[in-house]
């Protein structure tokens, strides 16, 4: 199996985010609809609520989703904070846009882009614990 670079891990954590946010989000959120199987219950005890607040995805896929939160809240703490979110947004959540393209959009040049990329990937790699 081919070693994977300390970049591929970042990045892969950082383009899965969304996908793994919306999937965490769908399983911790009830559904609104009674079951109506038409079997009893059998007297067992439910937890509902418990249940829906253990709920998680599968390790790897739950320390990446994390590692990318914890990542998030860093850098949201810097003073270029807001802009630094929005650069990740386009690069690697909705993939709209290049480092460069990005940097044009938020008024900063691609080596400011460039920097500000590193960090969140050192950040996410860094919460990731490898």
């Amino acid at each position: 199996m081919k070693k994977e670079t300390w970049k591929r891990v970042a990045r892969d954590a950082a383009y899965a985010y969304p996908r793994l946010h919306r999937q965490l989000a769908d399983m911790k959120n009830p559904s609104l609809t009674a079951k109506l199987t038409g079997m009893p219950r059998g007297g067992e005890t439910s937890r509902t609520v418990e249940d829906l607040a253990l709920r998680q995805l599968p390790k790897g896929d739950q320390d990446a989703h994390d590692a990318v939160e914890k990542a998030l809240r860093v850098m949201e703490e810097m003073r270029t904070g807001a802009k630094r979110r929005k650069l990740v947004e386009m690069v690697y959540f909705r993939r709209t846009h290049t480092l460069y393209g990005a940097g044009v959009a938020l008024g900063i040049s691609e080596e400011t882009a460039g920097a500000w990329s590193r960090d969140f990937m050192v950040s996410v790699y860094a919460a990731m614990g490898k």
